[in-house]
């Protein structure tokens, strides 16, 4: 199969979960022998854009993206303007906003399919944005849900769901490699701009935390905000960093408003972390409150300070907690789901006759 995975723009410094995990997808189908595209969607506002994504357009751009190694047998593109994408068997649409662009372009492509993800964009969208998503979502001939809070959202859009495939986690980049008792008193947040991940309740808290108990707060990512003296910012511009960030702590912080699966919870558990999380949707099909991590409802501050004084009160509790949650992120390879997804696509191009 010629297969085009399609994704919203690009991002060459930061790492963003949702573009890895068709990068990896990407990598996979390719090393099954398969031919695949990564096209990352522009848009070329003046003349002399234009002509940089010309140039772009003209050659593979994977040195762009410094935070991710593509096989060698994935030609990694651009499109500008919606248009000169390369025809296939299968277009993978990773978004919303690509499905609504190319979700019915059969001239480019035998089978359309979504993997859908944007319940945080669903559950924050206004009337206006809600009908442009639902309109997205009706477009592709495949739609592959990737949560069980994904799935409601599709089936209150009226959507037929064809698979559910949840996100695979890479063991040889993710993985426990320091001792988990070690960890004590050592906690992380990850840092975006994006008020939907609620980074402002993790500082909250902590700041309350740090009044009257002597905790080491380690941060990775970028925030336009200032942060407090008292949280130490970490690099983690390459998964081997974002790794070490996971082994160096004993409890995680994961305060989304609402998230379609939430790798970074996942990538904490797989690094022996304790994982203190909102019920934020997408991290419910994995996290279990009690059993391998704690939740509480998002945007209670109250009920975050009380979590993480419960695992700084009982470090067996959060031992515990710990070694459940990276039994359960083994449970989560990637092999599995790219079977699927080969599967799939295989079944759809021969309903379309091919």
């Amino acid at each position: 199969m010629l297969i085009n995975f399609v994704l919203p723009g690009i991002s060459k410094n930061k790492v963003i979960g949702g573009f890895r995990v068709h990068y990896e997808y990407a990598n996979r189908l390719a090393n099954l022998g398969h031919k695949v595209i990564v096209s990352h969607m522009f848009y070329a506002k003046k003349p002399y854009h234009l002509q940089k994504v010309r140039n772009l357009m003209d050659g593979d751009i994977r040195h762009l993206i410094t935070w991710f190694e593509f096989s060698e047998n994935v030609h990694v593109t651009t499109i500008f303007n919606n248009r000169f994408i390369k025809p296939c068997d299968v277009l993978v649409l990773t978004s919303w906003e690509t499905a609504f662009v190319f979700g019915n372009r059969h001239d480019v492509a035998w089978v359309t399919a979504q993997i859908a993800y944007d319940y945080e964009f669903w559950t924050d969208a206004n009337p206006q944005l809600k009908l442009q998503m639902k309109q997205a979502f009706a477009k592709p001939d495949v739609m592959i849900s990737t949560s069980t809070a994904v799935g409601k959202m599709l089936a209150e859009c009226g959507r037929r769901i064809d698979a559910t495939i949840n996100c695979g986690i890479r063991f040889e980049v993710f993985n426990l490699k320091n001792n988990i008792e070690l960890r004590r008193n050592k906690i992380g947040i990850l840092l975006r701009d994006d008020e939907n991940k609620r980074v402002a309740d993790a500082v909250k808290a902590l700041a309350h935390i740090k009044l009257s108990r002597d905790v080491e707060v380690l941060a990775a990512g970028k925030w336009s905000k200032p942060l407090p003296d008292w949280i130490t910012p970490v690099d983690t511009s390459t998964d081997t960093q974002l790794n070490e960030f996971y082994n160096s702590i004993g409890l995680f912080i994961f305060p989304s408003g609402s998230e379609g699966w939430g790798l970074p919870a996942m990538e904490a558990l797989a690094g022996g972390v304790a994982v203190i999380s909102s019920r934020n949707g997408g991290v419910e099909d994995f996290l279990k409150h009690e059993m391998n991590s704690l939740l509480y409802e998002p945007g209670n501050i109250a009920e975050l300070i009380s979590s993480i004084d419960r695992l700084l009160n009982n470090d067996d509790l959060r031992i515990s907690l710990a070694k459940e949650g990276e039994k359960t992120a083994r449970k989560y390879g990637w092999d599995d789901a790219v079977l699927q997804l080969e599967k799939l696509m295989i079944k759809s191009l021969n309903h379309a006759g091919t």
